[in-house]
C-alpha cells in the first residue's frame, strides 16, 4: 500500500519500523514458506522520494538463509573430504573459522596437523597466529557476521573453544622448526611472524642452530621490519621497545668473547651494544671468560633467563662426555687392537 503525500510519512502502526525497501525480504508464494515466516510489508513515500518498508519488530529470528546454510554444511559434514594438500587444508579451516562451523574447523584441523613440514611450518604458525594471538575485539573481525554458529555443544558457542586445539597445531609447527632452526631463522617469512611466535621459537631448549648468532641476527632482522610495520625508525630506542623479551632470547653464555663483543651482526649492532642491563652484560662477560678456566668450570654462576644453558640438540659438553663413556665400554681386547692398528700407522706412514 503506497501513499503520497507531501509532508513526511508515518507510519500508523506502532509494531512496524521502517526499513530501506531494498532491504525488504521479497514474499514468496505461501506454499513455499512456513506462516510464521510470513513479513508483513507497508510501502510508504518518503519526503525525498526515497521508497521505504516496514517490517513488524517481532520478526522471526530464523530465515529460509539460514535452513539453507546449515544443510549445506551439514552435507559437507556428512562425508568431510580429508586434504593431502597443506594450502588447501590451511584454506578450508580458516574458512571453517570464519564462519564460526565448529565441526568442520575441527576436522580440517586434525588434518592439517598431519600435514605440517619443513616447507609448510612456518606459513602454518603464521596463519594460526591470526586466531590464537588476537585481542578479543580483534577476534571479532574474522569472523563472517551473517553465518549462524554450528556447533557440536553449547560451550563451543564460546569463540575459546578453538585456543586448545589450534595450540596443538602451534606445538606440532614448533617441532618441525626445532629441526632446523638455521634455516627456518634465515627466511624471510621468518621477520613476518607475531612477536610470539618468534619467542616461543627462539627460547626453546630444543631448537637446533650452529651458533646463538643465528638466533641474534634473526631477532634483530625481526626487529627492524616490525619498527617498519609500526611506522618507526630503526633508533635503539624503537629497536628496544619493540624486542621487549626477546633480548634476553639468544644463550650469550654459549657465544665466544669474540662473537659477543662483535660491533656489528647483519648491519644490527653486536650483542653487547644492543641495550643489555649494564648488570647483565658484566655477568655475561664474566661468564664467557670463565669458560675457559677449569677452576671455576664448576662454581661459576649460570645466567638469568638460560641464556648460559646449552639447547637440548647441541650440547657439545654431553656430546664429548658420551663419546668418551661409549669408549670406555669397549672391550679391553678391542682397546688392544686399535692401539695395535694405531702403532702400525705411525710406523708405516
Amino acid at each position: 500500500m503506497v501513499e503520497d503525500t507531501e509532508t513526511a510519512a508515518t507510519i500508523r502502526s506502532q509494531n512496524f519500523t521502517q526499513i530501506p525497501l531494498e532491504q525488504a525480504s521479497p514474499i514468496d508464494s505461501p506454499s513455499e514458506i512456513p506462516e510464521r515466516q510470513y513479513k508483513m510489508v507497508q510501502v510508504v513515500q518518503h519526503p525525498n522520494d526515497e521508497t521505504i518498508a516496514a517490517t513488524p519488530n517481532d520478526s522471526p529470528t530464523s530465515s529460509v538463509t539460514d535452513q539453507a546454510y546449515r544443510i549445506v554444511t551439514s552435507s559437507m559434514m556428512a562425508d568431510p573430504i580429508h586434504q593431502t594438500n597443506p594450502v588447501t587444508a590451511l584454506s578450508l579451516l580458516e574458512t571453517a573459522l570464519t564462519n564460526r562451523n565448529v565441526p568442520l574447523a575441527k576436522h580440517y584441523i586434525d588434518n592439517l596437523a598431519e600435514l605440517i613440514r619443513k616447507d609448510n611450518a612456518l606459513t602454518i604458525l603464521h596463519r594460526m597466529g591470526r586466531w590464537v594471538h588476537a585481542s578479543e575485539l580483534d577476534r571479532q573481525l574474522n569472523f563472517e557476521p551473517s553465518a549462524p554458529p554450528l556447533v557440536d555443544n553449547a560451550q563451543e558457542r564460546n569463540d575459546d573453544w578453538m585456543k586448545q586445539p589450534l595450540n596443538r597445531i602451534r606445538d606440532r609447527a614448533l617441532r618441525e622448526i626445532d629441526k632446523d632452526g638455521d634455516y627456518f631463522l634465515k627466511q624471510t617469512e621468518f621477520e613476518e611472524l607475531h612477536y610470539q611466535d618468534v619467542l616461543d621459537i627462539t627460547v626453546r631448549d630444543t631448537l637446533r642452530v650452529s651458533s646463538e648468532l643465528v638466533v641474534y641476527s634473526a631477532i634483530m632482522r625481526w626487529a627492524s621490519n616490525e619498527c617498519q610495520r609500526k611506522g618507526l625508525s630503526n633508533e635503539d630506542v624503537n629497536m628496544k621497545a619493540v624486542l621487549k623479551d626477546l633480548i634476553y632470547a639468544p644463550r650469550y653464555g654459549l657465544m665466544s668473547k669474540k662473537e659477543f663483543g662483535r660491533r656489528t651482526i647483519d648491519d644490527h649492532r653486536g650483542p653487547d651494544r644492543i641495550g643489555l642491563p649494564l648488570e647483565i652484560n658484566e655477568q655475561i662477560l664474566n661468564y664467557i671468560k670463565s669458560k675457559g678456566k677449569k677452576k671455576t668450570i664448576n662454581t661459576r654462576t649460570e645466567l638469568p633467563y638460560k641464556m648460559s644453558r646449552p639447547r637440548g640438540s647441541f650440547d657439545s659438553s654431553r656430546s664429548v662426555k658420551r663419546h668418551r663413556k661409549d669408549e670406555d665400554k669397549r672391550p679391553t681386547k678391542e682397546k688392544a687392537i686399535l692401539n695395535c692398528l694405531g702403532c702400525f700407522t705411525a710406523v708405516f706412514d
